[in-house]
């Protein structure tokens, strides 16, 4: 029932948020804001730098945070080769993470990784393939070059691996 009161609920500030998670997990921490600079300040406060990356679609929020903190972890998301192009020649020092769209595996993911990059890719359309058929449909996207998963049953990505 959410009629109930939740007046008492208080959504933690980010630098609560980052404190719990240190050593349990990286958090992917979607960027949205323009205001990059409150982002940045709440990761370094946080002693964060080593369990975020700062991921956005705009690269220029990228290149802005990584200007404000130069050891910051940066995930950006090209949909082409080209647009991948065109976003690593704007890096001084690349991007950690790309993510990029799954039906792009095939053509993005030799590329990145012979720049040391890790590919991310977001699997829910497995997530339900899986459920639907009961069968993990996981693997084949590691074997494409993929090395990190985003899926909304991480239990189900590391039981198809064998993890």
């Amino acid at each position: 029932d959410l009629r109930g009161d939740f007046s008492c609920e208080r959504v933690p500030a980010l630098t609560a948020v980052l404190d719990f998670v240190r050593g349990r997990f990286f958090v992917d921490l979607d960027v949205k804001t323009d205001r990059v600079d409150l982002v940045v300040a709440a990761v370094v406060a946080a002693d964060a730098l080593d369990h975020v990356y700062f991921s956005t679609g705009n690269i220029d929020y990228a290149l802005r945070a990584r200007a404000l903190e130069p050891r910051l972890r940066v995930q950006i998301r090209p949909d082409t080769v080209d647009e991948y192009a065109s976003a690593m020649a704007r890096f001084e020092r690349a991007p950690e993470v790309v993510e990029i769209p799954q039906g792009q595996l095939e053509a993005m993911a030799p590329v990145i990784a012979r720049n040391g990059q890790r590919v991310f890719v977001n699997v829910f359309g497995l997530d339900t393939q899986t459920l639907v058929t009961g069968e993990p449909a996981y693997a084949p996207v590691y074997m494409a070059g993929a090395h990190i998963l985003q899926s909304e049953f991480p239990h189900l990505v590391l039981t198809s691996l064998g993890r």
